[in-house]
C-alpha cells in the first residue's frame, strides 16, 4: 500500500471546487498509473474559505469513487497559510513509488514541504 498526496487551488464556488477536485484526482490516477478501484480511501481537507462544495461528494458522484471510503475535514488554520486549497491523501494498493500531484498555485506547497523535510 502507498500514500499519495495531492493538492489543487480553487475559488469558493461549486464549479471551481468541482473542476479542481476532478483535475486533481484524474492527475493523481494518471501519474500513478492506478484506477479508482486501486484506491482504498481518500482523505480530503479544505481551507476554511472553501465552503461551496465538499470534494468527497465530487469524488463519490463524478470520479468513480462510489464504493471508496471518503472523508473530508477543514484544514488546520495556521499563520501565513494560503487560502483556496483542496488537499487529498490517497491510500492505494500499489507497489510503485508514489507520485504526488500539485496543481495550480499549490506547486509552492511542494517546495515548502521539501524545504521543511531538509531541515
Amino acid at each position: 500500500m502507498i500514500a499519495i498526496r495531492g493538492a489543487a487551488s480553487a475559488e469558493n464556488s461549486v464549479q471551481s471546487i468541482r473542476e479542481n477536485t476532478m483535475s486533481m484526482l484524474n492527475a493523481l490516477l494518471t501519474k500513478n498509473n492506478i484506477a479508482p478501484s486501486d484506491i482504498v480511501s481518500l482523505v480530503f481537507s479544505l481551507t476554511k474559505d472553501l465552503t461551496a462544495l465538499n470534494p468527497a461528494t465530487v469524488a463519490r458522484t463524478q470520479c468513480g469513487f462510489a464504493e471508496t471510503a471518503l472523508f473530508c475535514v477543514q484544514e488546520a488554520v495556521t499563520d501565513g497559510a494560503p487560502d483556496g486549497i483542496i488537499r487529498v491523501l490517497a491510500f492505494a494498493e500499489s507497489n510503485r513509488k508514489p507520485v504526488n500531484v500539485y496543481l495550480g498555485k499549490t506547486a509552492q506547497l511542494k517546495h515548502q514541504f521539501e524545504s521543511f523535510v531538509k531541515m
